[in-house]
């Protein structure tokens, strides 16, 4: 998902970088203007004026904009209108590869976009991240702008360079309506990225429940697995999102699907410290199934010192004396990373199992030493 936020920051920073632009070229409009800050601000006059002087219409300015770029930013109708009249290049791209028409789709200016389409912008027009306006209009949830750009020939299932496809960023940002849409023109459901992510995988990562159960009401694959082997389920688990977990599984998601590294989904939640979803998994998911290292949930839980996971993972029957490939139980690793509330609590359980005679051998017994004074002794190596 860093890569989805990543290749969204452009429309935030173009859209500070205008404002930020503007006004630092305040004392200029007070003079008069230049063609980009008179166009930013909507001065008709002014850029007819400029124009009238032998002003370039098509010159770049600050981040490689043309005034064009900055009254379509600005939502300045009347201005575009009078630009593209005085023969704008409708085509241009600025700094980021954005040509007008990307920012007219993103900021949901239907008008502007019929306009720049009459007028013969490339409807596929790629920036450099290979992202389309059809892109744009999806992750803004601009459903009627989508459907218009379709109309006219937008590429429904165009790649950028990471692979995503519109569906990738209408499910990621949340959009059920977009999405309808898309799908209505044929958007192709399981469509992968470069990392093989579905567009189920990127809707159940930021806890879309909607939109996860309509994507698989139409075919969405369930346990489709990413370059990493991780399933959809893997994703919602890692990020806490407990709706979401609770319809896959319903959807019938391989509970103890494992990752390319033996990481299964009670993995990650037990990992992030998410208790209310390990809860969940640890109603069918096997509690004691271990990574390609020998590390089972309880290990990971231990390891980064989430104490009320750890405490729910013992009750639900944890194996507390079982080691991984080195040679560590949860205790020793709980100890190495300094996590002493821990390495208390699986010690007491130790303790208690053996009293309770659930459990008697060597290795338990060592565990329960640590709370008898193993003073002086290294624990984490125990």
């Amino acid at each position: 998902m860093s890569d989805f936020m990543e290749n969204a920051k452009w429309i935030g920073i173009n859209t500070l970088f205008v404002a930020g632009a503007l006004a630092m070229m305040a004392p200029a409009m007070a003079k008069g203007g230049t063609l980009h800050s008179s166009a930013g601000i909507g001065d008709v006059k002014q850029v007819k004026r400029l124009l009238d002087r032998g002003a370039d219409i098509d010159q770049k300015g600050p981040y490689q904009g043309t005034p064009l770029h900055w009254a379509i930013s600005k939502n300045h109708t009347d201005m575009v209108e009078l630009l593209i009249t005085q023969g704008a290049d409708v085509t241009v791209k600025d700094k980021e590869g954005q040509s007008p028409l990307h920012l007219a789709a993103a900021g949901g200016r239907k008008y502007l976009v019929e306009l720049l389409i009459a007028k013969g912008s490339d409807i596929n027009a790629k920036n450099h991240q290979g992202s389309t306006p059809l892109h744009w209009a999806s992750r803004e949830g601009h459903a009627a702008i989508v459907a218009r750009l379709i109309e006219k020939g937008a590429d429904v299932d165009s790649r950028n360079r990471r692979g995503e496809t519109p569906l990738h960023w209408a499910a990621g940002a949340g959009r059920l309506t977009v999405i309808n849409r898309l799908l209505d023109h044929g958007a192709r459901i399981n469509a992968v990225n470069r990392r093989l992510d579905t567009p189920l995988h990127w809707a159940v990562n930021q806890g879309h429940r909607v939109i996860a159960e309509r994507l698989m009401a139409k075919g969405a694959q369930v346990d489709a697995k990413n370059r990493n082997e991780h399933t959809p389920l893997h994703w919602a688990a890692r990020q806490g999102r407990s709706r979401v977990v609770e319809l896959l599984v319903s959807k019938g998601a391989q509970i103890n699907a494992q990752g390319r590294l033996g990481d299964t989904p009670l993995h990650w939640a037990a990992n992030e410290g998410h208790r209310q979803t390990v809860a969940q998994l640890a109603e069918k998911a096997d509690i004691n199934l271990t990574d390609r290292f020998g590390g089972s949930p309880l290990h990971w839980a231990a390891n980064e010192g989430h104490g009320q996971v750890v405490a729910l993972l013992m009750d639900k029957g944890s194996r507390i004396e079982a080691k991984n490939q080195h040679g560590e139980t949860s205790l020793n690793l709980a100890a190495k990373e300094g996590h002493a509330s821990v390495v208390t609590l699986i010690a007491k359980e130790a303790q208690r199992r053996i009293l309770a005679g659930e459990q008697s051998n060597e290795k338990l017994l060592q565990l329960a030493a640590v709370l008898d004074g193993s003073k002086g002794s290294d624990i984490s190596r125990h």
